[in-house]
């Protein structure tokens, strides 16, 4: 089950907070000084900013690091999102690195954010990903419409150990994505670092961490509240 909610997800309060500034100050307090654009259809853009006017009161010292945000908005796909989001950071150098992440991953641990950076300064394309623990099986048919009454008859054991579960954020040096997103879309691009492959440049993998989930669902937000600090 989906959140069964009218509000963007990214919007719904996590003790209190909406998951969207968790997100935010999840990197400010990493890295103070990085630039942050956010990147929100035109439709949520508004609710946005009465949200921020409505929270910031309640953070106390971490108000300060909600400041200087940049706006993009959202295309219809990741792709166009992101390529506008970079087009709000012109002035950046090639040789900076900038990190794409789920607005809806609150979760991420400081030593994941820091270790994607530091490798990226050598590799410039670099993707937190968690082993999978459970057990594989692929299908010969498409799965996405799959309910209670579906059988699927046909699909094969795989080796669960050459596979990992990907987050966010990914990094990159700014020449890299730059470069990757001068292509035209392609409906096979899922993330970013799909792009920047499909564009030649190798991708490092380096471990992620499992409270790193994506908030999809309301179980997932149930969850959340726990391990939220």
């Amino acid at each position: 089950m989906r959140m069964g909610t009218d509000i963007p997800k990214q919007f719904l309060p996590l003790k209190g907070i909406p998951v969207l500034i968790h997100t935010i100050l999840a990197f400010r307090r990493v890295i103070p000084d990085s630039e942050v654009v956010l990147v929100l259809p035109k439709s949520h853009q508004s609710f946005w900013h009465k949200m921020y006017n409505d929270t910031i009161s309640q953070l106390g010292g971490d108000s300060n690091l909600l400041n200087h945000l940049l706006m993009a908005d959202g295309g219809n796909s990741r792709f166009a999102s992101v390529k506008n989001g970079l087009a709000k950071l012109v002035h950046l150098a090639d040789y900076d690195l900038v990190a794409v992440h789920d607005g809806v991953r609150p979760l991420v641990s400081a030593e994941v954010i820091n270790r994607c950076f530091q490798i990226a300064e050598q590799k410039k394309a670099v993707v937190p990903v968690i082993p999978v623990v459970d057990s594989l099986r692929k299908l010969t048919t498409n799965s996405s419409s799959m309910n209670q009454t579906t059988i699927i008859n046909k699909s094969k054991s795989v080796a669960r150990a050459e596979y990992v579960s990907v987050q966010t954020p990914q990094v990159f040096g700014m020449s890299v994505l730059r470069h990757a997103y001068l292509q035209d879309f392609n409906s096979h691009f899922t993330d970013d670092a799909s792009v920047v492959e499909a564009d030649g440049f190798e991708v490092s993998l380096v471990l992620g961490n499992d409270e790193n989930i994506k908030l999809t669902t309301r179980k997932d937000m149930c969850l959340a509240e726990q391990l939220i600090q």
